[in-house]
């Protein structure tokens, strides 16, 4: 028990100082913090100046050239606000001609019946990225004369995209605020991405450190003082202490970070995650790391070298991140055959679940049914790695035969 101990120590200082560790456990969330923080600073600047005026500098700030119209509704005699850069001719052929002449860059023609039609010709000499631009300069031109005289307030609300709150009406007729598909896919894709990697990322250290010692034969020293269990115990725990505080870090920016999401996107708004939902997520964290832990250690304890290392963890690894192929079906119809199949069966259960909890109220009973069967699964892969921890297949320097493995894992 005391050289676990020693191990886990040992481990943990030794992995917590790498950089890649600190770089992805803090220095990574301090980057998407201060990245949030500067978008909703701009935005909110750009929002206070488009109260003070109204929207027009916003709009003249990304167009640049001039416009010329021909009004035939007799709604919109002077341009306003807007003369700098729009100019009104008598006709047609007066328009055209400025156009031609190089005076403007686009011309539009306002019909007669524009409040029953709305329909306004365009003429422009070329397609570009400012003649449309110069669309939306039009359009905020008619909307400024349309509302001269009513409230600011009213103009902006007006000329703002509406935000809808979608209720879901469940068969037994009780309805309930829904989800919207952009923030669905937002809050699977981000919390089991950060599961995912968060697992891997302390399984490759453990792997890897395997690894390492083995090839720098580092392994002969140390199986002469500690037992190839205490070793394995150790080096499991420690690694697995070291994703806790990943996820942990990971999942507090991420709560902090749909926060201020919902009020930079609109549609991402009730982004939300129920704090019962993080214990979930914990408890499948730990299941998932020890399962793959188990994995990682019986490779690491095979493999020769860390090309190949990698290699053979695609066995598991690759399989796992299964549901990411499903992801639009686990955003839609989470209770659908397929992603409670992936919720439930081991390999793919840590990152299925978890898409599907972010998305939907999952069964308890399915919570219960996923949770042991995954800690079953580690048990079994602990099991595994430690009958392949054993000093004959540390110190060996080559890849045992796939046919021999068995036979390593029945001996005594």
């Amino acid at each position: 028990m005391r050289h676990m101990w020693e191990v886990l120590r040992f481990e943990f200082v030794h992995q917590f100082r790498r950089r890649a560790y600190l770089f992805t456990t803090f220095l990574l969330p301090v980057l998407v913090v201060v990245g949030l923080l500067g978008i909703q600073a701009f935005l909110n600047y750009q929002a206070s100046r488009e109260r003070e005026s109204g929207g027009e500098e916003q709009t003249e700030e990304t167009f640049t050239g001039k416009l010329g119209y021909v009004d035939h509704s007799g709604l919109f005699e002077s341009p306003g606000l807007f003369g700098s850069m729009l100019i009104r001719y008598p006709d047609e052929e007066a328009a055209l001609d400025a156009m031609r002449a190089g005076e403007v860059d686009s011309v539009y023609v306002i019909a007669a019946d524009y409040l029953d039609t709305g329909n306004v010709t365009r003429y422009i000499r070329s397609v570009s990225i400012n003649s449309m631009q110069g669309d939306s300069f039009f359009q905020a031109f008619l909307m400024d004369r349309l509302l001269q005289g009513v409230d600011r307030d009213l103009a902006l609300r007006l000329r703002s995209d509406i935000v809808i709150v979608e209720h879901q009406v469940a068969a037994s007729g009780e309805a309930a605020v829904a989800r919207s598909e952009d923030s669905s896919f937002v809050l699977v894709y981000v919390f089991a991405l950060l599961l995912a990697i968060s697992i891997f990322f302390s399984g490759g250290y453990l792997m890897s450190s395997v690894i390492g010692e083995k090839e720098s034969r580092m392994m002969e020293i140390i199986l002469s003082s500690v037992r190839p269990l205490p070793l394995l115990a150790g080096k499991v725990l420690a690694s697995g202490l070291l994703g806790l505080i990943q996820i942990v870090a990971w999942v507090v920016v991420a709560m902090w970070g749909l926060g201020q999401l919902g009020a930079i996107i609109p549609s991402l708004s009730d982004l939300a995650v129920a704090p019962e939902m993080l214990v979930w997520v914990l408890l499948y964290f730990i299941g998932g790391y020890l399962m793959f832990a188990g994995a990682y250690a019986a490779v690491g304890a095979i493999a020769p070298s860390m090309r190949e290392g990698p290699q053979m963890a695609v066995i598991f690894t690759l399989p796992a991140m299964l549901p990411y192929y499903f992801l639009a079906i686990f955003a839609e119809t989470p209770n659908a055959a397929l992603p409670v199949a992936l919720s439930l069966f081991p390999v793919t259960a840590p990152v299925g679940m978890v898409m599907r909890m972010m998305v939907t109220t999952v069964p308890t009973w399915q919570l219960l049914l996923g949770l042991a069967l995954l800690l079953l699964a580690a048990v079994g892969a602990i099991w595994l790695a430690g009958r392949l921890f054993r000093v004959q297949v540390l110190l060996a320097g080559h890849l045992p035969r796939w046919r021999d493995i068995p036979q390593l894992v029945r001996e005594r």
